[in-house]
């Protein structure tokens, strides 16, 4: 009899890398500060102005996960992240059942997003959201 793994999934909020970056770059432009030439250092950033926004600051209450979306196993889509609330393994940090819905309005509202998040399957592993510095 074959065994079946479940996949790691998360729920949350899917943004693209680029918009991450870009994002990044003009929180540094703002600030007076002179944006990275790294992407990873832009997404950072990004990510810790969506957390600040939203009031999201406990590390058990969100993670940056990497996700893997393509519909066609032929098409390699571009690099995309979720900003995870919630997933399905006890040992990640994150709850394991869906937030209040404050969490969730605050982080649409920051996000700009006119959906309700989702779950997703994460296809490459899951990382904290890097730390400021």
């Amino acid at each position: 009899m074959a065994t079946t793994h479940t996949p790691y999934m998360i729920y949350g909020y899917v943004t693209p890398e680029e918009y991450l970056i870009n994002r990044g770059y003009m929180v540094a432009h703002k600030q007076r500060k002179k944006p990275s030439a790294r992407p990873s250092d832009n997404v950072r950033v990004a990510v810790h102005d969506i957390m600040d926004q939203a009031a999201i600051h406990n590390k058990h209450s969100s993670k940056l996960v990497i996700v893997h979306l393509a519909d066609d196993p032929l098409r390699t889509p571009e690099r995309e992240y979720a900003i995870a609330v919630a997933s399905n393994d006890s040992n990640d940090g994150l709850p394991n059942s869906l937030p209040d819905s404050d969490i969730v309005e605050r982080l649409k509202k920051v996000l700009g997003a006119r959906h309700a998040p989702g779950w997703f399957v994460a296809e490459m592993s899951n990382e904290d959201i890097p730390s400021r510095g």
